[in-house]
């Protein structure tokens, strides 16, 4: 009797392993829209499956009964893109989670953690433009996951120029079928929109929004969370050549930031940092216009303790170039096209900015940084994606100030 137990429950187990390849197919699920209290769970599924689908979760400490959250589904290309916004959750707590199918079917258990800001120390990864080279991006996104990075931010343009007709296959292929196996369902991605994410046959807005829906399901691509000393401002630059995305995104998004540099998690932060695809500063004048005036530029540049921002993080230029805190210098700038990277310094801006490197200037061809935390200091490395060597270390204080940790050129504008 007990060996037909036994091999009832190995038969069972057999199926059940089965049963949870079937229900994730290739994709790994992967995690967006990170908070204390809020955290999203994705996943693809085909479109022929007629099955339902359910996220149960619950905190590891109180290793108890499991809570459960309906999975949504957006149809693109013949794929359902599922997403389960599971909230009221406890801040910087461990949850474990499975996907579960309406036949029962279930995935392997992964475990994510919510945002803390009472924490002294974090880091977090930091890549852009990586323009459909998805298993570069992989590997470098590897070497976050080894360097105990707590979030991956990708900051545009992961879409190419080679873009597939086919939604699905612009977006999957082209760098999130990659990105969601690195970050394995554990670690949140946070992917900003680049022009690319907005043009072209295989990225519109709306296939887009599909794809990274906001908490609630809408089509808000701009967020912001708050970890520890830090509190991060994720924003949309969208595609200055389309009227269509200025009149949608860039109004909304102005207002959107006006409210939250009143609010508690960013006041009470001793860094703010802005990441965004299109910078700021060290650009052509005619974009900053096109963009910034219309989408809130001048509320990033408060003195205010409470509101200053430290640091801005963009890609966009494909060098990567550095310029200090109302400094009339830049610095490092890793690219073929001379000394002068055009665009104006931050001589005039009260915080730093940081462009990172993308293939094609003739600079490191691909860069990725990681960005330390502390109360006392956020600490930004940058590195040769290929070579792994730092091509860029500095710290910043909670007064604005800029100390080199490496030797780096300068260049005068």
């Amino acid at each position: 009797m007990k060996k037909i137990q036994l091999l009832f429950f190995m038969l069972c187990s057999a199926f059940s392993v089965l049963s949870a390849e079937k229900l994730i197919t290739a994709q790994t699920p992967w995690l967006s829209n990170p908070g204390d209290t809020t955290f999203s769970i994705s996943f693809v599924m085909p479109s022929s499956d007629t099955r339902t689908f359910t996220v149960e979760y619950r905190n590891v400490i109180d290793d108890g009964a499991w809570s459960k959250q309906a999975a949504e589904a957006a149809e693109l290309e013949g794929q359902n893109i599922f997403q389960a916004n599971l909230k009221e959750l406890k801040p910087g707590n461990s949850y474990e989670y499975r996907i579960i199918a309406s036949d029962g079917a279930v995935t392997e258990n992964r475990i994510f953690k919510t945002l803390d800001s009472t924490r002294k120390r974090h880091k977090i990864f930091l890549n852009s433009d990586i323009h459909h080279r998805s298993s570069m991006l992989k590997f470098m996104m590897g070497k976050g996951v080894k360097a105990n990075c707590d979030a991956f931010i990708l900051l545009g343009d992961q879409i190419g120029n080679r873009m597939d007709p086919n939604s699905f296959v612009a977006i999957f292929d082209g760098f999130l079928t990659d990105a969601a196996k690195a970050a394995d369902g554990r670690w949140p991605i946070v992917a900003a929109r680049g022009n690319h994410e907005c043009r072209g046959r295989g990225t519109s807005t709306d296939n887009w929004f599909k794809v990274f829906r906001d908490s609630d399901g809408g089509d808000r691509t701009w967020q912001s969370f708050r970890i520890g000393p830090v509190w991060y401002m994720v924003l949309d630059s969208a595609d200055f050549d389309s009227d269509y995305q200025a009149d949608k995104v860039y109004p909304r998004q102005k207002e959107w930031i006006a409210k939250e540099l009143e609010s508690e998690a960013c006041k009470t932060a001793t860094f703010r940092v802005v990441m965004v695809h299109i910078p700021n500063s060290c650009i052509d004048e005619k974009v900053e216009e096109l963009i910034w005036d219309k989408m809130g530029g001048e509320l990033l540049k408060s003195t205010d303790p409470a509101k200053r921002i430290h640091l801005m993080v963009s890609g966009h230029r494909h060098r990567y170039v550095r310029s200090d805190a109302g400094s009339p210098l830049f610095k490092v700038n890793c690219s073929r096209v001379g000394d002068n990277p055009s665009g104006k310094p931050n001589k005039d801006l009260p915080y730093t900015s940081v462009i990172l490197d993308a293939r094609g200037n003739g600079g490191v061809e691909y860069c990725y940084a990681i960005m330390e935390s502390t109360p006392e200091a956020i600490v930004f490395q940058a590195f040769d994606g290929q070579t792994l060597k730092p091509i860029d270390h500095f710290s910043i204080t909670p007064d604005g100030k800029v100390k080199d940790l490496m030797e780096v050129p300068s260049f005068e504008y």
